[in-house]
């Protein structure tokens, strides 16, 4: 039997096998975007933790302003009783005699004092030295550092020494509480006189601290700055505080307080 052409009709066309390359496409697409999904969540985290860390500091930051009120508000008792002054002359736990700049005789540095600021013979005030650490912070730095032009210190880190832990051996500290009173940062201090002696009046040693020297004239029962009446002589003193807050969040802050001798 012969069969001829269908008339009008072509080939059949099979269906092509899929090789599935639509699929992998696809696949690596999918993974593309999980993989920049999961990124912008780890930036997001990240984000939020730098966020929160510098919202610590500041407030850890802003804590340290209580140390400094402490520290201020000791030096302000003192200097409000005459006979309390001469404890600025000297560190915490001295008991060695001086001779009075003002009667020029022996004497001992609790003579006059206020109970509260010494114990026997003993200066009792915490956190107060009356020199730095070591004497040649009370000059700026030289630059470069590498030679002392005429005092200053040798390496830069003499005057960071807040950065070294053992520093802070057996300065006092305060506890700051949150807005629930809670207890939110512990805030240590100590209060130094820029003098490059310890132990001694700024009458014997005004040449070594670090001073201001304003002129001052009387109108009545009122001091103005003006014509020279006499000199009134102030000495610097360095309030350092360092706050330990929330995740360990430490914090430094130093000022400079002006005391009239």
């Amino acid at each position: 039997m012969k069969f001829g052409k269908l008339a009008g009709r072509g080939a059949i066309s099979l269906p092509r096998r899929q090789r599935g390359l639509v699929l992998l496409i696809t696949l690596i697409v999918l993974v593309a975007m999980m993989l920049a999904g999961i990124g912008m969540m780890r930036s997001i985290d990240t984000t939020t933790m730098i966020a929160g860390n510098v919202a610590f500091r500041e407030s850890t930051l802003h804590a340290g302003d209580s140390g400094m009120n402490a520290a201020f508000s000791k030096l302000l008792t003192i200097t409000s009783v005459l006979g309390d002054r001469p404890a600025l002359y000297y560190s915490d736990g001295d008991s060695t005699a001086y001779i009075n700049p003002q009667t020029g005789v022996t004497d001992y540095y609790c003579t006059g004092m206020s109970a509260s600021l010494c114990t026997g013979n003993n200066v009792n005030f915490p956190g107060y030295r009356s020199t730095p650490l070591k004497s040649c912070e009370i000059y700026p730095p030289a630059i470069p550092p590498a030679t002392a032009n005429p005092k200053q210190c040798l390496s830069a880190s003499d005057y960071q020494w807040w950065a070294n832990a053992a520093n802070w051996v057996g300065a006092p500290s305060i506890t700051v509480n949150d807005t629930a009173g809670q207890p939110f940062a512990t805030v240590y201090y100590w209060i130094h006189r820029m003098c490059e002696v310890p132990d001694t009046s700024p009458g014997g040693s005004l040449q070594t601290c670090q001073t201001i020297q304003e002129s001052v004239k009387v109108t009545g029962s009122s001091m103005q700055v003006g014509t020279t009446k006499f000199t009134a002589t102030s000495v610097y003193y360095r309030v350092t505080t360092k706050s330990i807050g929330p995740r360990n969040t430490v914090t430094y802050a130093q000022e400079m307080v002006l005391i009239p001798e």
